[in-house]
């Protein structure tokens, strides 16, 4: 079963119960996912592929992103 836990759930986490400014919430959890990619190898790896298809390669990329950071398995 997946939590339905967002980059959009967690903004708005630190937005209302932090009283965090917007921007700042869009940085934060911008920041935070981009260490977690810089250090996943799988990612890295994905991300130095050669593909001939460029459209292709970052609808991967994307749904690995989103499979591993933005949901959560429970």
């Amino acid at each position: 079963m997946k939590n339905n836990i967002s980059i959009e759930n967690i903004k708005n986490l630190l937005i209302e119960y932090n009283s965090v400014s917007t921007a700042e919430a869009d940085k934060e959890v911008t920041e935070k996912l981009i260490e977690k990619l810089m250090s996943d190898s799988i990612f890295l790896d994905l991300l130095e592929e050669n593909w001939k298809n460029e459209i292709e390669k970052n609808q991967q990329l994307s749904v690995y992103i989103y499979d591993k950071f933005i949901f959560k398995l429970s």
